[in-house]
């Protein structure tokens, strides 16, 4: 809106195709929601001269009924409006959000409310541990997150109890001793006594 002159409804039109929303959260509860009174004391002088809308405006897009004066204003609501298409983190938790957001959509069948999936993964070098690393490595090979992953499962299951126990509990060991020389580092940099710091 400001590079462009263009107002409210058309940067949003714009804009709207480009965004995604993920949503994390599987319950309705879950979702930030605020009261009008507080939207309009943080956002209202922005709303009415930066976005150039009106308040009521704003509210209506984070709420289920957006007539409904008196409905907070809900931020998971303002993203899908917002965006151009929604997913959860996986095939049940798209699942569940299209039931979720339903709500948004009256007289479509449930199936049909536009939420996807995109199940997430991880980074495996920079998410194990190089103890983890190496007992996967020896159980089932270096390069075993590159191909198909169908003997992974039975290969771990290989593991001796004991060896995977004792990497549990040395990873355990690594993280409570990263805690507490995270948290000595803060309180050195916040001027705490050398006494609180053999706590």
């Amino acid at each position: 809106m400001k590079d462009t002159g263009q107002p409210f409804g058309v940067a949003m039109a714009a804009t709207r195709g480009g965004n995604l929303f993920t949503t994390h959260t599987p319950v309705a509860a879950g979702f930030d929601r605020f009261s009008p009174e507080l939207i309009a004391h943080y956002l209202g002088e922005y709303v009415e001269q930066k976005l150039g809308i009106s308040l009521h405006r704003l509210l209506a897009l984070g709420r289920e009924d957006p007539g409904n004066e008196s409905e907070k204003f809900n931020m998971a609501y303002l993203a899908i409006r917002g965006s151009g298409a929604v997913n959860g983190v996986s095939q049940l938790h798209g699942n569940v959000s299209r039931h979720i957001f339903e709500p948004l959509f009256p007289k479509w069948p449930a199936v049909d409310v536009p939420v996807g999936n995109i199940t997430n993964g991880v980074h495996m070098p920079s998410w194990d541990s190089k103890e983890s690393d190496d007992l996967w490595t020896e159980a089932c090979g270096k390069d075993r997150w590159l191909g198909t992953m169908e003997n992974l499962g039975q290969n771990i299951l290989k593991i001796n109890n004991d060896r995977l126990w004792q990497m549990r509990t040395n990873s355990r060991t690594a993280l409570i001793q990263y805690a507490r020389d995270r948290l000595s580092r803060q309180l050195v940099s916040s001027g705490a006594s050398s006494g609180r710091l053999k706590m």
